[in-house]
């Protein structure tokens, strides 16, 4: 009585380019490494301008001019980049976690970046994400509880 037996083999070159067969190891032949995390673009871009600061800090590059004509970008982009490290320290953690990923995320965070209040810079930013279709700041889900920034208005708590 005879007997099949499978096993996997692969081809494996030997000495003198000749062809030899081993055992292949269980599991997939050729296992593909896993697809890198796709780091969101404003990230990148806030960790580009941290990086920027430090060249300016340490005298590498004059100022942003000079930076702009290093990098090859205009003056203008440069203040757009360098903008996004006036916002506030845990804003910027959110963003490097990329907790922060949308369309228009970089816009966005540049026009949050603009008000020099802290505090406000957060309500803004929770403003500025809210579900569409919500009318007031008050029915978003995200400003339940959340203290108002106009004396004498209240928000509903969440239950």
């Amino acid at each position: 009585m005879s007997r099949n037996v499978i096993m996997k083999v692969r081809v494996a070159n030997g000495s003198r380019g000749r062809k030899r067969l081993e055992r292949a190891p269980d599991g997939p032949l050729n296992p593909k490494p896993p697809p890198p995390e796709r780091v969101p673009r404003v990230a990148r871009l806030l960790a580009l301008a941290h990086h920027w600061r430090g060249l300016i800090r340490d005298g590498t590059v004059r100022d942003q001019a000079d930076l702009a004509r290093l990098v090859g970008v205009s003056r203008a982009r440069v203040s757009q980049v360098m903008r996004l490290l006036d916002l506030a320290p845990d804003i910027q953690e959110a963003v490097l976690d990329g907790k922060v990923d949308a369309p228009g995320a970089e816009l966005r965070l540049r026009k949050v970046a603009e008000e020099p209040s802290w505090k406000n810079q957060r309500a803004d930013l929770a403003h500025a994400s809210r579900p569409t279709g919500v009318q007031s700041r008050a029915d978003c889900a995200l400003h339940q509880g959340v203290p108002s920034r106009h004396p004498g208005t209240t928000r509903r708590t969440h239950p």
